[in-house]
């Protein structure tokens, strides 16, 4: 049960720190002037995500 306990915290803490890097990301090209189409295409791009995951992204970061 700690192996489990261990990988379900491990898995958690990796998809925290991956969400954090990508909500960084949104807020730095909006700080650079970015209009959030672009921004969308361009998380799609370096993350590897579809539209619907990185549109996800930048909508979270409108209402942060």
């Amino acid at each position: 049960l700690c192996d489990l306990s261990q990988g379900i915290f491990e898995k958690g803490v990796s998809q925290g720190f991956n969400q954090g890097i990508i909500v960084g990301t949104v807020e730095t090209l909006r700080e650079d002037g970015k209009d959030d189409k672009v921004i969308v295409e361009r998380i799609m791009r370096k993350y590897h995500l579809t539209r619907a995951e990185a549109e996800a992204y930048v909508l979270e970061t409108c209402a942060v």
